[in-house]
């Protein structure tokens, strides 16, 4: 521990981070208070109205809401939970019936992977939302990437529900029906089930999109809507520390904000790390599934089955991928402005020349943190980080998987 006259560097037993404490004398019996920044109030619920929408819908919602709005909530978590049982139950049913049994276990997989989901964010729906809203305060108020970004993560779930939904019309429309038609005769025949068959595929689509499908990608949506609001923080960071990094009696602030953004992202990451764990783990077994499933076909494929057994999977792949990169380039921001925060203050003088020692000492501090620690990089549950090498490594234990599926496969056809 590092003591001055006026203030106290120590560990706090929260977070293993260096914070800034206020004290006229320090001693045993000395009651120390936090010194705090000047946060900008500007919080406001209009730049989160559309995240808080789009996680209602799909049952995910971690927002405290009230009245008819709290109302809402229950019905659409209730209907979200319906539905994937559902889901599950039928993945089940095609299991049973069906002669294509991997597509039945990758959407039980995928069931069970957003049950798992929902429950996370949940469970953890407190400490996400207290970080919110700390780092939304943060935030300069005038600008409406917040709201943009949203729209935009609702928009990209919406159009991976309209594919779906134009590929269930062009299969009943045109010629490759047989399969899905063959498929709810048999299961609605064997437990005579009195449901017209349109009305049975577009339930069973509507459940799957909405309770699993949905859950997948809102999910990734807010993940990625959660760390892009944190690299904002530390551009609040950075404009903060431009403004007042040569007031002796602001280095401290600096101090405090810095490992104050550093410990909500720490927090979110910790809150939120097994969810690409989920991602990545159902998409390295679809993958597999999709090339164990498909390269017997290879030769007669045309782009009407290429459409029609990899529309969802390329989707949830393509959203993976871009998940991984957007990330990555929020990270490297975020390193960039800690460089640039380093070179801000090596090269900052103090104003008053009478507090050039204090303001030294309280410098070196922040620098070394700076350089040790510049932020945190997002990880899934401690096994692997969320970076673009991320995506090379998954190729690359993908194929040879693969390989390996396809000789037992062979074996076992033999």
């Amino acid at each position: 521990m590092f003591s001055k006259k006026n203030y106290v560097y120590l560990k706090d037993k929260r977070f293993p981070r260096l914070i800034v404490v206020k004290t006229k004398q320090f001693n045993k019996s000395t009651r120390l208070t936090t010194e705090t920044w000047p946060m900008r109030n500007n919080y406001h619920s209009d730049n989160l109205l559309y995240v808080k929408i789009m996680l209602m819908l799909f049952g995910l919602n971690m927002f405290p809401v009230s009245g008819c709005w709290r109302l809402l909530n229950y019905l659409l978590v209730f209907s979200s939970i319906v539905s994937q049982l559902y889901q599950f139950f039928w993945s089940i049913v095609l299991f049973a019936y069906s002669d294509d049994p991997i597509n039945s276990v990758l959407w039980t997989f995928q069931a069970i992977y957003a049950f798992a989901i929902r429950f996370i964010l949940i469970h953890r729906a407190k400490r996400i939302h207290s970080a919110l809203v700390i780092m939304t305060n943060m935030v300069p108020f005038g600008e409406n990437k917040f709201r943009l970004w949203s729209i935009i993560c609702l928009l990209l779930t919406l159009s991976t529900m309209l594919f779906d939904f134009l590929r269930l019309v062009i299969w009943f429309i045109w010629g490759p029906n047989e399969e899905l038609i063959d498929l709810y005769t048999s299961i609605l025949t064997d437990f005579d089930v009195n449901l017209p068959l349109p009305v049975a595929a577009f339930t069973d689509f509507w459940t799957y999109c909405y309770a699993t499908i949905g859950c997948l990608i809102v999910s990734k949506s807010f993940y990625l809507f959660t760390f892009h609001l944190a690299s904002e923080c530390y551009q609040s960071l950075y404009s903060f520390c431009q403004e007042t990094a040569s007031d002796p009696k602001r280095i401290r602030y600096i101090s405090l904000m810095y490992h104050k953004v550093y410990n909500l992202k720490d927090e979110l990451n910790e809150a939120l790390s097994s969810l690409p764990f989920f991602w990545y783990s159902q998409i390295f077994f679809e993958t597999t599934s999709q090339i164990v499933r498909n390269t017997k076909d290879i030769p007669s494929l045309d782009w009407s089955k290429v459409f029609f057994r990899w529309g969802s999977y390329l989707n949830l792949l393509i959203i993976t991928i871009y998940i991984t990169y957007q990330v990555d380039r929020f990270t490297i921001k975020e390193m960039s402005l800690v460089g640039k925060m380093i070179q801000l203050l090596t090269d900052t003088r103090p104003v008053n020349e009478f507090k050039s020692r204090t303001y030294a000492v309280d410098k070196s501090i922040l620098v070394n943190q700076l350089i040790q620690t510049p932020t945190i990089i997002p990880s899934a549950w401690s096994s692997f980080n969320i970076d673009r090498t991320l995506i090379v490594s998954f190729f690359g234990a993908v194929v040879p998987f693969s390989v390996m599926c396809l000789e037992f496969q062979q074996i076992i056809n033999r």
